[in-house]
């Protein structure tokens, strides 16, 4: 009776890998792709940049076997890797209807439910994955809170009965970052259409915020040019931009427990969120009307860390970070 338990619990819980901009041929992603590889998650998900090469090698798979399958092949073979594009898998523009071609033929992606492989879904153990396609140009008909991508999710969402529902994309809701927030763009109501985690990447950074009752990741640390912060935006928690690295998640029927790696050894940020959606570590009341001033910049929430004795080390990198 004893191991049935123990083998249905184990068959609950789910372990994925959140990479973003990484799709390079350089050390810095090789750096990060082997400590995702020596974790050995259940899956990958990509928030965007798969292929940096920009349409060099349009009519091939050479770019993204130099930025995904050098790196990353064993998990794409497996049926392990879910990416969801970013601009420079169009090929850093939205002129060529074909630009994202290449992408769709070297991934073998769900398409069952959306109808295409820009945006869909899929479940893996107490997790519904949404990837969502946030190219607003190149996509068809927009990424807009009322577009046709967005009532396919609203509507799968909420027919969904997983405990978790994941959303990610390339272009972040809310960002302190170089690209920052842009304007509504990807600020759909995700904790009114059931979402407790939406992850992005396009900034260069690590960026937890938690705003509009959910929680947004930015994970853009995959291996491409790290990049520094702005003023905070508000509920800005955790900022770091001294390292690449990777997010790790383990999903149980009642949690989702987030760490972030540097591939220096650091364990620089970690989190929970349970079904209600509600994040350990976190203080929503960051003011709103301080952070647009510029005057939230000193006291985010500061992680919970695992291992108090990198904490000297972790406090002196996030105030280089926070102070650039």
């Amino acid at each position: 009776m004893l191991t049935w338990l123990t083998t249905t619990a184990l068959a609950q819980q789910t372990t994925f890998a959140v990479i973003g901009d990484f799709g390079d041929d350089d050390d810095d992603t090789a750096a990060v792709a082997a400590m995702v590889r020596q974790r050995d998650p259940d899956l990958i998900v990509t928030v965007g940049d798969n292929d940096y090469s920009d349409g060099a090698y349009a009519g091939s798979s050479k770019g993204l076997e130099l930025g995904v399958g050098q790196h990353y092949g064993s998990f794409v073979q497996a049926g392990r890797f879910f990416p969801t594009p970013g601009d420079h898998d169009w090929g850093d523009t939205c002129d060529n209807p074909a630009g994202l071609d290449d992408y769709l033929a070297y991934f073998d992606l769900p398409s069952e439910g959306s109808g295409n492989e820009r945006y869909y879904d899929f479940v893996r153990g107490p997790v519904h994955f949404f990837a969502v396609h946030s190219v607003e140009d190149c996509e068809p008909d927009g990424a807009t809170a009322s577009s046709e991508q967005a009532r396919w999710l609203r509507e799968t969402a909420a027919a969904s009965t997983a405990p978790f529902k994941v959303a990610y994309m390339h272009h972040p809701p809310w960002s302190s970052g170089e690209h920052r927030t842009d304007g509504e763009h990807m600020q759909w109501p995700w904790a009114e259409w059931g979402f407790q985690l939406v992850l992005a990447g396009h900034d260069h950074d690590y960026e937890r915020i938690w705003f509009d009752d959910v929680t947004s990741v930015v994970v853009g640390i995959g291996g491409v040019d790290l990049r520094g912060f702005g003023c905070p935006v508000a509920g800005s928690q955790v900022r770091f931009d001294d390292d690449y690295g990777a997010l790790f998640v383990t999903a149980t029927d009642t949690l989702l427990s987030a760490e972030l790696h540097t591939v220096g050894g650091v364990m620089v940020d970690r989190f929970e969120i349970g079904v209600s959606g509600l994040p350990t570590n976190t203080d929503p009341a960051v003011p709103a009307e301080e952070c647009r001033a510029c005057g939230c910049g000193t006291s985010p929430a500061a992680p919970v860390m695992l291992g108090w004795l990198a904490l000297g080390l972790l406090g002196a990198t996030r105030t280089r970070s926070l102070s650039r």
